[in-house]
């Protein structure tokens, strides 16, 4: 009678990652740009749609915009770790977001 090795357990799995291959994970900083960018970016178009006199689209589209600039004036860019200048840059870039939010209450 052949006797058997006891048989050895196998590795654990690894934790799937966190993103895909090839992406990389943004920024604090890269996030809040392109969370501006794309609110200004459905805001433009919000506001094109409403000179086409399509304003029950307009607002839709308006109020995506204004979620994100909710979810960029959340954000604290004072904390960033970069320089003083791209802080001051991105202080400002808040500023203009608060005036929009204030200029586009009506469509809330």
């Amino acid at each position: 009678m052949a006797s058997e090795e006891p048989r050895q357990p196998s590795p654990a799995r690894p934790p799937p990652p966190t993103h895909l291959p090839g992406e990389v994970a943004l920024t604090k900083e890269k996030e809040f740009e392109k969370c501006y960018h794309e609110a200004y970016k459905f805001i433009d178009q919000g506001i094109t749609l409403l000179t086409q006199g399509s304003h029950a689209q307009a607002s839709v589209i308006l109020q995506k915009g204004l979620s994100l600039i909710d979810n960029a004036l959340a954000i604290k860019v004072e904390s960033f770790d970069c320089s003083a200048e791209k802080i001051q840059q991105y202080v400002e870039m808040q500023m203009k977001m608060r005036c929009t939010r204030e200029g586009t209450k009506y469509y809330e």
